[in-house]
Order: structure tokens, then sequence, then C-alpha cells
């Protein structure tokens, strides 16, 4: 049982790890606007930031959201196909996580 959901965790992986990379680029680029006050790009890596890699996360996951049995039959074949609901599943959690996540870290308050 645990293996065949090792199968499928190849993907979430995949998506977080890109998801994650994104992060990294951009959250030190607005600790510097934070350190310099610079309200303006503040707001641009807010807007920008979120827009874009919720876009990202998008064309990633609802392609496998949508293809998840296909998916599954190419990678390992025919007997894993009973996975792709679980998959399914698991990779629309994790866009809503992703989604969630960017929001909060590139959100705008007024200080």
């Amino acid at each position: 049982m645990l293996t065949e959901y090792r199968v499928i965790e190849v993907f979430p992986i995949f998506i977080l790890s890109i998801g994650g990379s994104l992060i990294s680029i951009l959250l030190p680029k607005t600790a510097q606007a934070i350190q310099r006050n610079d309200r303006k790009a503040i707001e641009k890596m807010a807007y920008d930031g979120t827009k874009y890699s919720n876009i990202l996360v998008a064309l990633m996951c609802f392609p496998i959201i949508l293809n998840a049995q296909s998916l599954l039959t190419v990678y390992v074949g025919e007997s894993y196909v009973h996975l792709g609901i679980g998959l399914s599943i698991w990779v629309f959690t994790l866009t809503l996580f992703l989604h969630k996540y960017t929001s909060s870290k590139f959100s705008v308050s007024n200080r």
C-alpha cells in the first residue's frame, strides 16, 4: 500500500520543488524592498509575484489533475491507474496550499 503512494509522490514533489524555487527567488527581493522601505517595489513584488507564481502553479497542477490516469499509465503502467483519483486530489490540495502560501508570503500590509 505504501509503495503505491510512493509511486504517485513524484508528481507533487516536482510541483513543490518548482514552487519552492520560485519562492526562494522572490522572497529575498521582497525582503530587500522592505529593508529599503520602497513601497512601490513591495507592492509590485506582492501583486506581480503572487500573480505569476499562481499562474505557474496552475499551469503545472491542472494538467496533472485532468490527466492523472493517463500520466500514471505512461509512468508506471496499467496496474496503478486506480491511484489516479488520489493523485488528482493530492495535486488539487497542493494547488490550494501553494496558492495560499504565495498569497500570504507576498501580501501587502499597511505598516
